[in-house]
């Protein structure tokens, strides 16, 4: 944005050309992700979205080229009945990751002013830091026609409160460890957090019980991605988080 800031030497960088009032929606990744987030860059400050190199006059004084985050609106359309409400061009460090993009579906003043566009932007954003979910693993159908299962170890598991985590609204049911089908239950709680372990909570963690009616653990630990926050990566060209 033209004005001189000088960063602090102790806290990480990210910079992100966002667009459509998006550059608001970034609080919660910043806070808890603990980056420093320049958010509000032009397309001429990063030679453009083509090229979105932030260090483009440094000379020979770096490892090499840094590149920022283009974060944008844009028509995702649908996956089978549901729509996208998020996506990211691929999973990876910001120089491989072309695009952000927020569902134009969510451009609405209400849902603008709920937190839920926030954790959505922060969901998507720790994509382009090559983060992926807790587990790919989903099960369709197994539990009656049209179902959506939470499996052990799938998208479902680990750290409640982890905003990378997917929650109750994309199951319909769970395989429990009794091998029976259970309704997936509603949960009150915010997904604010990226998790620091792979360890679960609430309702995926502790022994083999039934509580309310519910069998327990559903999902137990995170799978081989969990442990969010020490996967994050901004430099250099890595992939899938890996």
């Amino acid at each position: 944005n033209s004005v001189w800031q000088t960063i602090d030497p102790n806290k990480k960088d990210l910079f992100i050309s966002a667009e459509n009032g998006l550059d608001a929606m970034v609080t919660t990744f910043e806070e808890v992700t603990g980056l420093s987030v320049h958010a509000a860059l032009r397309e001429d400050e990063y030679n453009g979205h083509g090229s979105r190199i932030v260090n483009f006059n440094r000379g020979h004084g770096t490892l090499g080229e840094q590149k920022g985050l283009h974060l944008l609106y844009g028509d995702l359309g649908m996956i089978g009945n549901t729509y996208t409400v998020g996506a990211v061009s691929r999973v990876g460090s910001p120089n491989v990751v072309d695009t952000v993009t927020i569902s134009t579906r969510k451009m609405d003043f209400a849902y603008a002013e709920n937190s839920s566009l926030k954790q959505l932007v922060a969901h998507e954003l720790t994509h382009a830091l090559n983060v992926r979910h807790h587990g790919d693993w989903i099960e369709f159908n197994i539990c009656g026609s049209g179902s959506s299962v939470a499996v052990w170890g799938g998208q479902s598991s680990g750290n409640e409160s982890c905003y990378m985590r997917y929650d109750e609204s994309s199951f319909t049911h769970y395989k429990a460890q009794d091998g029976q089908c259970y309704e997936y239950p509603t949960e009150d709680r915010i997904s604010d957090y990226i998790c620091e372990s792979i360890e679960g909570t609430s309702y995926n963690t502790g022994s083999r019980r039934m509580e309310n009616g519910i069998s327990l653990p559903i999902a137990g630990p995170a799978g081989e991605f969990g442990d969010c926050v020490h996967k994050i990566t901004l430099k250099g060209n890595r992939y899938d988080g890996y």
